[in-house]
């Protein structure tokens, strides 16, 4: 019964990420101050929730809310106002302290919590590689907000957060793909993303490796 309670939790964690993903890829920015909004409150719920959900700690929520309060506000404000590169780092950053905290609930549900059961822990270890590819895709629009112009396109299109390039390009960078219709342009974020890929890559063997049953155990 608790297997099945715990898998619930990741699964649920898990459909409401691939939500996220497909709205922010799919949904082009400039939709309108409503939309915008609540596309925003949806990415925030997911982390918040989601972490409840795994870690099931009071705490957590109290530390979540903290960060996503204030990042969810400068987001209002940001839609209403023509926002400066403080409001935007600000809420920027608000939301990968948000990722990186979920990141580590997932590796402690998925790697160290052997009472979730191996599928639970399969599907929250899928979690965290999702979330993974939407922190770094935060951190090129991080870069993007400070020095425009970070990365090239074949099109020649401008490669924006608000389009959703910059999450498309982060996934085809985590899984290796490098299809090439979008390329990092400096050294930075030529680092940053060669630094996911290798990241990725580790993230996957450790993954796989604390599924494998270990002799003697049970």
């Amino acid at each position: 019964m608790m297997d099945r309670k715990r898998l619930g939790k990741s699964g649920g964690l898990l459909v409401g990420l691939l939500l996220l993903i497909l709205i922010s890829g799919v949904s082009p920015g400039g939709n309108g101050y409503l939309l915008d909004l609540l596309i925003w409150v949806y990415y925030l719920l997911v982390f918040c929730i989601g972490g409840y959900l795994l870690s099931a700690s009071k705490h957590w929520l109290k530390v979540s809310l903290c960060l996503a309060i204030p990042t969810f506000l400068i987001g209002v404000l940001s839609s209403v106002v023509e926002p400066s590169m403080t409001l935007r780092l600000v809420a920027h950053s608000g939301a990968l302290l948000l990722q990186a905290l979920m990141i580590l609930v997932v590796i402690k549900f998925s790697l160290f919590d052997e009472t979730s059961g191996e599928i639970g822990r399969l599907v929250a270890g899928v979690c965290g590689y999702l979330i993974f590819a939407l922190l770094c895709a935060n951190l090129y629009g991080i870069c993007e907000t400070v020095s425009p112009g970070g990365f090239n396109s074949n099109d020649g299109r401008p490669v924006t957060e608000e389009s959703g390039m910059l999450l498309y390009f982060s996934l085809v960078t985590l899984t290796t793909l490098g299809y090439g219709d979008i390329s990092p342009a400096t050294n930075l974020t030529r680092t940053l993303s060669a630094l996911e890929a290798v990241l990725g890559s580790l993230y996957l063997v450790i993954f796989i490796a604390s599924l494998i049953p270990r002799k003697g155990g049970k």
